[in-house]
């Protein structure tokens, strides 16, 4: 069955020599061939350069996420350094900064009225996240 397709095929295939094709024919077909492999190096480059572009945005809402745990790190400290030193903490306090292979985070604790804020930089490579807070205290 496969045999008689291919000879089928092969009979529909004809060989032109190249010295039937006029110059201005090879010329034609030289240039189509430049056009048409241009256009499916555009089509390519363009795809690279999307899977690049999605590739970093990827990788800065990694550094987002590491540095919002960061943040939220330095915040949790912040309030065991409150619960330590209570009922009278010593404020201002901080910065108190720490940092753990290539995440940094800083801490700042302060009086603002009545209350106490708690704020937390967190830090990963470009990204930077912010978390504040503020506890509110008991009136004796």
């Amino acid at each position: 069955m496969l045999k008689n397709i291919f000879q089928k095929l092969s009979r529909l295939y004809v060989e032109i020599p190249t010295e039937a094709l006029g110059n201005s024919q090879k010329a034609t077909a030289l240039l189509l061939t430049i056009i048409v492999i241009s256009l499916i190096m555009l089509i390519v480059l363009s795809i690279s350069l999307l899977i690049i572009v999605e590739f970093k945005l990827v990788m800065g809402i990694e550094d987002s996420v590491s540095a919002y745990y960061a943040a939220e790190t330095g915040v949790e400290i912040g309030l065991y350094r409150l619960y330590q030193q209570s009922p009278t903490p010593s404020l201002p306090y901080g910065p108190e900064t720490n940092s753990i292979v290539d995440t940094k985070y800083t801490l700042n604790i302060f009086e603002s009225g009545e209350n106490v804020k708690v704020e937390s930089s967190g830090m990963v490579k470009e990204s930077k996240v912010t978390r504040k807070l503020e506890v509110i205290q008991p009136k004796p």
